[in-house]
């Protein structure tokens, strides 16, 4: 299984729900990436990841996925592209991360 990914509204309602597959995120965090000082960090252990992204750390986590956009590898790009696309929805508020 995947990583939960979870989109909600100001009002706390489910707007979209991803899976980010295991190889997806091996790939994200085998990029060259600087990731000391990121929001991503959090997502990083693939078993305990559990993240929640709302205001300035949202902002942080969608520009983060768009300067992962160039590093990652070009057959997980358009995946990553879709989840960008999903998040920056201005309906989203808020993000879970959530691992098994």
């Amino acid at each position: 299984m995947g990583l939960d990914v979870v989109l909600l509204n100001k009002e706390g309602k489910e707007i979209h729900s991803l899976e980010l597959s295991y190889e997806f995120h091996e790939a994200m965090f085998k990029s060259n990436f600087p990731w000391r000082k990121t929001v991503l960090k959090k997502i990083r252990d693939y078993y305990m990841a559990d993240a929640d992204y709302v205001g300035d750390s949202l902002a942080l986590f969608i520009k983060e996925l768009e300067l992962m956009e160039n590093r990652i590898l070009s057959k997980y790009q358009d995946e990553l592209r879709s989840i960008i696309m999903k998040v920056k929805d201005p309906e989203v508020s808020r993000v879970y991360v959530i691992g098994d």
